[in-house]
């Protein structure tokens, strides 16, 4: 598991990138990064403020390059909240969570969600990571009109004194 913080500098992320690519030539099994990459992955995740350039496809590059896959995930996935040249506000996709091939097969039923901003200009990721899916939980009913019935009351009791017999 890493965590990643990509540097806010355009030139020094890069290396962020180089080291985790070199990382991953040595990395077997299992690998999940979640953090603040500080970079998006296409147009779509960013609104407002400028128009990006190409400055992601080394980013893009490197999940390739390390066998990253994204995981579903859930809410709002523009992540930053920032403004730009004076009031316009900008809303970016900057955290995520990805993990190889082999993570994917081990919990295949992990998701993220993003959850409500809060102290910060991003907003927290959570991430729920599953090697079987959530058990959804079942309703219990009870009918009170049964603690009269000593028919009942006698089934119940012999079946506990059986089961704590054995």
């Amino acid at each position: 598991m890493t965590f990643v913080y990509g540097d806010p500098m355009l030139e020094r992320r890069e290396q962020v990138w180089e080291r985790l690519t070199r990382f991953s030539t040595t990395k077997s099994g299992p690998w999940f990064m979640i953090g603040d990459f500080n970079e998006i992955t296409c147009h779509e995740e960013k609104v407002g403020g400028r128009s990006p350039n190409s400055s992601f496809l080394p980013f893009k590059q490197m999940l390739n390059d390390c066998g990253m896959l994204e995981f579903p995930f859930s809410r709002n996935m523009l992540s930053w909240v920032g403004k730009w040249s004076g009031n316009s506000t900008v809303r970016c996709r900057l955290d995520r969570a990805v993990g190889n091939e082999e993570w994917h097969e081990r919990f295949p039923h992990s998701f993220f969600k993003y959850l409500r901003l809060w102290g910060s200009d991003h907003h927290p990721v959570l991430g729920d990571i599953l090697a079987k899916p959530p058990r959804k939980s079942k309703s219990f009913k009870f009918d009170k009109r049964l603690l009269d019935n000593e028919e009942l009351r006698q089934v119940i009791l012999e079946g506990w004194i059986k089961h704590t017999n054995q």
